[in-house]
């Protein structure tokens, strides 16, 4: 390549216009990966979310059940509570 003082009009614009679509192939290139991982991450999401939202799901209702029975076992507990032995034996 020739330094810019030595070169005519015509090359420096030459030498500008292959420069320019250079830059622009460098550009569309970019654009085309940026596409492809946008592509790839919606595709990921797509796969993962829906097992982990049921997974979820599946562990709030297991928790509910916990809870319920967790609620049962402590009605039962206090009702024994309530129960006294001297109840039982009628008062000694």
């Amino acid at each position: 390549m020739k330094k810019i003082s030595e070169m005519s009009d015509h090359e420096m614009l030459v030498e500008l216009m292959n420069d320019k679509r250079r830059q622009d192939k460098v550009r569309y290139v970019k654009y085309i990966w940026y596409a492809i991982i946008l592509v790839l991450l919606i595709i990921i999401c797509l796969k993962v979310v829906p097992p982990v939202v049921s997974t979820l799901r599946r562990y709030n209702n297991f928790m509910d059940q916990f809870d319920s029975f967790k609620a049962e076992i402590e009605n039962a507990l206090s009702k024994i509570n309530d129960f006294s032995l001297s109840d039982l034996f009628g008062g000694k």
